[in-house]
Order: structure tokens, then C-alpha cells, then sequence
């Protein structure tokens, strides 16, 4: 199995060179150590898709084909290197003629240049053993689970509803009202009606069931998006282009999360790291506030 070491040994990378993303939706920079470790926001990960991951958070990402290096003011993908490496007569422990520092960006066109598909090799290094699991992650980038209806301010226009959450108690809270995807409407942990968005509404969209024949029958509702959040703490754009296998991925994913069978004692694949839990409108703190208010003011003329 070929690692950053190897291209490194073989000079096709070199300790210290800068390592970039190019994705727009993930703008990410990182360096290579001499262990053939990547060094990304003062941490250390043994391979490109585990420090690839931690960029995406926690979306598993196929990181040959995430990070790129400059050779010649062209940037190539670290998987052009490793085809190069792994050419038929560049056998591993044997260095090529004519391959250091200029090979990359001759290289072949890259294998599985998909930077959201997972990379297998990769995925059993972190690990230590393959893994009967580790398919395809699935295309949710984001999803909250059982989150209250009474914690969204429901009195403004469909258009400025918020729906709000976030990772960790002392993180800004993000807005996911304009998420696209799939969302669940529970009455206490049964889910009694399920519904897609296709266009950024997804506030609009549940402000529309207060309203409908389903208002008095959901507490609670669950979603699923598509728009990954970037680091400003905005959503991105959602990926175009699914293959069959991330579809399935993701379609079991969410019958795991959203149903939870008995039988299944692992979390959908794709899911990890992505949750995020409900922040309450700070609108609802305001008026309760003021409510409290009125009725001190109230008992004060009696």
C-alpha cells in the first residue's frame, strides 16, 4: 500500500512541501513531515484523507485527490504522484529514472479523482484492518435529529424563519433555514410524515406544516442536507454529480438515523462528526423576557 513516505523516499515529495485544496467549498492549506505525515491546523494525521476529513469535518473524503502540491506553477493532485509511483516499472522500493521533482505533473490522468469518495486503501491505514463498512460515505453533509419545534420562532414571515444549530455549546450558531435535503416530522419519537426540499427553503418548507393539515399532529422534526457548512459558518453549495453507490450510501444512512431499527448498531455511514444539535432562537429569549416583564408590570398596578 503506497504513503507519503513512499513518495517521499522516492522524491516525489519532499518534508515541508505545502500541501492546498482546490475545492472551493473546502479551501484548506497543510504541510508534509518528514514521517510522511500531513500537519493541518497544528495537528498531525497519518494520512491525506484522515487530515482531508478533518477539513470537511468529519466527512470522509478520498484526501489523494483532495490535497495538491505545485510542481512547475501547476498544481497536481498527491494522486498523480502516486500513479506515477506505482507506474508499471516504478515498482515500490525501487526508484525511477527521471521521476524526482518533475514526475507529478507528467504524471497519468489521476485514478478516482473524486475527492468525496473515500479512498479504500486510505480508509484501512487509519484504521489498522479494512472495515466491512467502510462504502461510499454518502452525499449528507449535515443533519439534526428529534430537534423541537417550540425552540424556532414561527410568529415571522416562512422567508425569516431560522432554524438554528450548532456542534458545541461555545461555537456561533448556524442558520440551516436554507438547507436543501430531507426532513421528518415526529410526534414524540414517532415519525408520521417525511418530505424532501429540492431548492434552499428548508425554514419556509416546516413554517409551512404549523400551518397545514399536519400542524397539530408533530412536536419534533429531523433533517438532512445537502450544503455542506464552510468554515465562515455558511452554507455551501451542494455537490452536482452523485454516483449510484453514494445514493444507496446515503439512503440507508438516513433510514438508520431517521427510524433507528433496533438491529442496527451503527450509525449510517457518512454520519459521523456531522450532527448538530438545536440552538433556540434567541427571538423566543427576547419574548419570553418581555412577557415576563409585562405580567411584573401587570402585578405591580394591582
Amino acid at each position: 500500500m503506497t504513503s507519503l513516505k513512499d513518495l517521499i523516499e522516492h522524491e516525489l515529495l519532499f518534508p515541508g512541501e505545502q500541501l492546498e485544496s482546490r475545492s472551493p467549498t473546502w479551501p484548506a492549506r497543510a504541510s508534509l513531515t518528514a514521517d510522511g505525515s500531513v500537519l493541518y491546523d497544528e495537528s498531525s494525521y497519518r494520512t491525506p484523507s484522515a487530515a482531508a476529513k478533518a477539513v470537511r469535518r468529519g466527512g470522509a473524503t478520498n484526501g489523494w485527490s483532495f490535497w495538491y502540491v505545485q510542481r512547475d506553477s501547476e498544481a497536481v493532485p498527491l494522486a498523480a504522484l502516486r500513479s506515477a509511483y506505482e507506474e508499471p516499472g516504478g515498482a515500490p522500493g525501487r526508484p525511477r529514472p527521471g521521476t524526482a521533482r518533475k514526475t507529478g505533473a507528467q504524471a497519468r490522468p489521476v485514478r478516482d479523482a473524486d475527492p468525496n469518495r473515500a479512498d479504500p486503501e486510505d480508509e484501512q491505514t487509519q484504521a489498522g484492518a479494512p472495515d466491512a463498512h467502510h462504502d461510499d460515505a454518502g452525499l449528507i453533509t449535515a443533519f439534526g435529529m428529534f430537534w423541537r419545534r417550540d425552540l424556532v420562532d414561527w410568529s415571522v414571515s416562512s422567508t425569516a424563519v431560522r432554524v438554528l444549530g450548532r456542534q458545541s455549546q461555545d461555537e456561533k450558531a448556524i442558520d440551516f433555514a436554507q438547507q436543501i435535503g430531507v426532513y421528518l416530522l415526529h410526534d414524540g419519537a414517532r415519525t408520521i410524515y417525511t418530505g424532501r426540499v429540492s431548492s434552499p427553503r428548508l425554514g419556509a418548507r416546516l413554517a409551512e406544516h404549523t400551518k397545514d393539515r399536519l400542524s397539530g399532529r408533530w412536536d419534533r422534526f429531523s433533517w438532512f442536507g445537502l450544503r455542506p457548512v464552510l468554515s465562515t459558518g455558511v452554507l455551501g453549495a451542494a455537490g452536482s454529480n452523485f454516483g449510484t453507490d453514494l445514493v444507496v450510501a446515503t439512503m440507508e444512512a438516513i433510514l438508520i438515523e431517521g427510524l433507528e431499527p433496533p438491529q442496527n448498531r451503527r450509525q449510517g455511514d457518512g454520519m459521523t462528526g456531522q450532527e448538530y444539535t438545536q440552538a433556540e432562537d434567541p427571538s423566543l429569549q427576547e419574548q419570553d423576557l418581555m412577557a415576563t416583564l409585562l405580567k411584573q408590570l401587570q402585578s405591580r398596578r394591582r
